[in-house]
């Protein structure tokens, strides 16, 4: 042990610097090989999330836009729908005051006579088959043979009330 002892006495200062230079050199590996690739890593994995972040919002905001596009196109479509059918009762009521509907005309067009209760009171079924084929040709037939022609200024003050209640639907939902 003497020469251990001496040989640590006359070098330990040469032996520290050793050391120091190899834990500076750990050090700098820990730095350059380990830590600064995982930072960059951790960099780039941040910036791809917020690249789909950015992706999903910009999707979302199109999903919003295009939802909000359909139900404007479906508000239109409905008024649209309501303003149609508000003239045909019009028109069917100004038929009826004139006298010219008969009394199945009546309640096919003014009591709300729709073709399922049609099929009812013909007994049959309102799944789609050949047994009721000609029931709804019928239907439709009837229903066309129900209509009638109104005096001019009657007609046009109802197509002129149609195409107001038609421009008020477009102005209350424009399409964008």
């Amino acid at each position: 042990m003497d020469k251990k002892s001496e040989f640590l006495k006359q070098n330990w200062f040469k032996i520290s610097i050793v050391i120091v230079m190899l834990l500076i050199a750990v050090s700098i590996f820990y730095y350059f090989v380990i830590f600064i690739p995982k930072k960059e890593q951790m960099r780039l994995e941040a910036e791809a999330a917020k690249i789909e972040s950015e992706k999903q919002t910009q999707l979302a905001e199109e999903q919003k836009k295009q939802e909000e596009k359909q139900k404007a196109q479906d508000d239109l479509n409905s008024c649209i729908a309501s303003a149609g059918s508000n003239y045909n009762s019009r028109w069917n009521n100004e038929c009826d005051f004139l006298g010219k509907l008969t009394s199945e005309c009546k309640t096919i067009l003014i009591d709300t006579y729709s073709y399922t209760s049609y099929l009812e009171k013909k007994g049959l079924s309102s799944k789609i088959s050949d047994s009721n084929y000609y029931s709804i040709i019928d239907y439709y037939t009837k229903k066309d043979e129900c209509s009638c022609r109104l005096p001019n200024d009657v007609a046009d003050g109802l197509n002129k009330d149609l195409k107001e209640s038609k421009d008020e639907c477009y102005k209350k939902y424009p399409q964008k």
